[in-house]
């Protein structure tokens, strides 16, 4: 019903933009052309969630796969969405950065905080994402840098 009346719509206001035009062949030299709409990329978004692996590892290989992955489609935002580690321990970190590192100028990376991130403290996580977090991210009032 809305598809059928919006057509007509339309078209009758086609007709009156036709009908009620004064314009005459002697004038269309004159009528400057309005510039096209400006086109506007659309913005890429990857999502690499639950990077945690088991013990003291993290899952580098399917993290490294989906990084390419979003390289060769030109992503231009990656969220990694926690839980970056499973016990939140130096070692599991060591390991998720030897990944991200290697793809730092490929994307701008949002590191989100999962609940297996608390595990250790909210500052060792900070010291190991923070430099990743765009200085123009919002945070909410009083959370600034926790993300």
């Amino acid at each position: 019903m809305f598809i059928r009346t919006g057509f007509i719509c339309l078209a009758a206001g086609g007709l009156l933009t036709g009908c009620l035009s004064s314009s005459s062949s002697d004038n269309d030299e004159n009528v400057s052309q309005p510039a096209p709409p400006a086109v506007q990329a659309a913005l890429r978004v990857g999502v690499i969630p639950d990077t945690q692996g088991g013990g003291q590892n993290s899952s580098i290989m399917p993290m490294r796969a989906l990084m390419e992955f979003y390289r060769e489609q030109d992503v231009d935002l990656l969220l990694l969405v926690g839980d970056l580690s499973e016990e939140a321990t130096p070692a599991e970190y060591a390991q998720w950065r030897s990944v991200v590192d290697d793809y730092r100028d490929d994307f701008v990376m949002l590191p989100l905080q999962g609940n297996h991130d608390i595990k250790g403290t909210d500052q060792d996580w900070y010291d190991n994402v923070s430099d990743l977090i765009p200085a123009d991210a919002i945070q909410m009032t009083g959370q600034r840098d926790k993300n």
